[in-house]
């Protein structure tokens, strides 16, 4: 059998009180266990006893507010229960939902029928939201777990390599390291950024070490590291202006490895590829460019997104669909902005950086 749903009514006036009680008993179609609380105090210690589902309260109460009472009740750990306000102005309404509450009723257009279809749909969203949040948490357990118990494995099998004399092999056991250990590489880079996300999802942003250095000077170091690793692309580096600022030296390194090397896999190989990075008064642009096929329009939206592959990448099997995800995370978790544009002329990702991060930027969370 199923249990009742648990509803604290929370409301410094017994006439008007006793109106939300009397329409919830008289619910068709649910039958409610239901608790009252004249008082913030008052429904705070109700709260502890039964731990309710759904909390009905008005907001002007004399001694506590409906939002004040509100916010105490999600420190005291009732934030995954449905909350639904009793307010007299469509002014409150703001205030509460700013707070995360389900929905809001005005007194004065207050009906049984309301009501009952306020709360009902306030308890739904309440166990969706308590169900996403489960998934939410498994998703982020098995990432973790299932990075962190590959890499054990994966630098037993890099080792192994390294310690292959290579001069001692035939020719196809020359072939077959070379296949493991360019596997064992690219199985490490999808590690790393399955830890990257996973850190990304637990700091609500990605977590940063700043430090003063130039970003020009980091531009052209690691532009000089891609460049050995492919001496047959030309990469040419336009660095203006001062690009000293507080970053982190070793998340930017990922962003422009990243940009560079997808503009490496994706555009054309006999036409150069442009690394910028130009600074303003109080920002520094990196810009990178590369010709060749453009991204379809109704794929640049979704090019951010996590595990996506869009456009021209669908078919691409050589990552997770990660990179671009972390890059944003990265450089909203620095306080500024990328973004993409793409037609026949070029494909140009632009991220624009503040000399100094934000003290709390609202930029860095990223679901």
């Amino acid at each position: 059998m199923t249990a009742k749903p648990r509803v604290l009514v929370v409301d410094d006036s017994f006439d008007d009180r006793q109106v939300v009680v009397r329409y919830l008993r008289r619910a068709p179609l649910t039958e409610y266990e239901i608790h009252e609380a004249s008082s913030g105090a008052e429904a705070l210690r109700i709260a502890a006893e039964v731990r309710p589902d759904v909390f009905v309260v008005d907001n002007h109460m004399g001694e506590m507010s409906g939002v004040n009472l509100l916010s105490e009740l999600r420190d005291a750990g009732h934030r995954d229960a449905a909350v639904v306000v009793l307010t007299g102005s469509g002014g409150d309404a703001r205030a509460f939902l700013a707070q995360g509450i389900d929905d809001f009723v005005q007194k004065d257009e207050l009906t049984q029928s309301y009501l009952l279809r306020v709360v009902s749909n306030a308890l739904i969203k309440a166990s969706l939201r308590a169900q996403l949040a489960e998934r939410h948490a498994f998703e982020e357990r098995l990432i973790d777990m299932v990075a962190h118990d590959l890499r054990s494995p994966l630098n037993s099998i890099v080792f192994a390599t390294q310690m292959l004399d290579a001069d001692r092999l035939s020719d196809d056991g020359k072939k077959c390291l070379t296949t493991v250990q360019r596997s064992a590489n690219r199985m490490s880079r999808i590690i790393e950024q399955l830890l990257d996300l996973a850190r990304v999802r637990h700091a609500q942003g990605y977590p940063l070490q700043a430090e003063d250095l130039d970003l020009c000077e980091l531009v052209s170091t690691v532009v000089e590291d891609v460049r050995i690793s492919h001496t047959k692309r030309e990469i040419e580096v336009v660095c203006q202006g001062d690009g000293s600022g507080q970053y982190d030296a070793t998340a930017l390194t990922q962003v422009i490895t990243n940009l560079v090397g997808n503009a490496i896999r994706y555009g054309d190989p006999s036409q150069p590829i442009t690394v910028r990075a130009d600074a303003g008064d109080d920002t520094v642009a990196l810009r990178v460019s590369n010709a060749g096929p453009p991204i379809p329009p109704e794929s640049l939206t979704r090019l951010f997104r996590p595990f996506e592959r869009a456009g021209r990448e669908k078919n691409d099997r050589k990552g997770l669909g990660l990179g671009l995800y972390i890059v944003m995370a990265i450089v909203q978790a620095h306080g500024g902005e990328v973004h993409a544009e793409s037609d026949t002329a070029a494909t140009t990702f632009t991220v624009t950086l503040p000399r100094r991060r934000p003290m709390n930027p609202e930029a860095g969370s990223v679901a």
